[in-house]
């Protein structure tokens, strides 16, 4: 059975220092910040140790973040938002708003992280310090000018497109 994920490329992070939430995704590249990330992240986001983050391609259209979840977990697709979003962290699968803020900065440095730039999403798993609902999805998106960033839930309705893209921290190649 062919795999429905597949790595394009891995961009090797440095340890990324912490910084308060409201600070992350604010700088010239960026238009205006997200009201959400405020309510759906804890005050500060926390200091991130160096790591490899893999950009996936999906090779069909997802329904919901989940699904990405289990494929990348390898676990069972009726398992609950709570348990994937734990498992993610387990994993170390999630990504703070400074790392994806750094891959952002790569990116446009012309590092070759196969983030899309014209539109299209970026998804990344973050913590967001609820024990009940561990786990959001972030998108960070280039538009004409700035870049852009929003979250949405886990387990919410989303459809997540091929022509996305999906960052995860400290991915085994060989688990897709």
């Amino acid at each position: 059975m062919r795999s429905l994920l597949s790595v394009s490329a891995t961009t090797n992070l440095d340890k990324v220092e912490g910084k308060g939430t409201s600070k992350c995704l604010s700088s010239s590249l960026w238009g205006y910040p997200s009201g959400d990330f405020d309510r759906w992240f804890p005050v500060n986001q926390p200091d991130a140790d160096a790591c490899v983050i893999s950009t996936l391609v999906a090779h069909e259209n997802w329904r919901i973040f989940a699904g990405t979840a289990v494929a990348i977990l390898g676990i069972d697709a009726g398992t609950s938002t709570q348990m994937l979003g734990k498992a993610l962290i387990e994993n170390g699968h999630t990504m703070t708003l400074a790392q994806a803020e750094e891959m952002v900065e790569k990116t446009e440095s012309g590092d070759n992280t196969d983030m899309r730039t014209n539109g299209y999403g970026n998804f990344f798993f973050v913590e967001t310090g609820d024990e009940n609902d561990p786990v959001s999805v972030g998108c960070v998106f280039r538009d004409e000018r700035v870049w852009r960033a929003n979250i949405r839930g886990l387990g919410r309705g989303n459809r997540w497109n091929a022509v996305d893209r999906l960052l995860v921290r400290n991915l085994e190649a060989t688990k897709l």
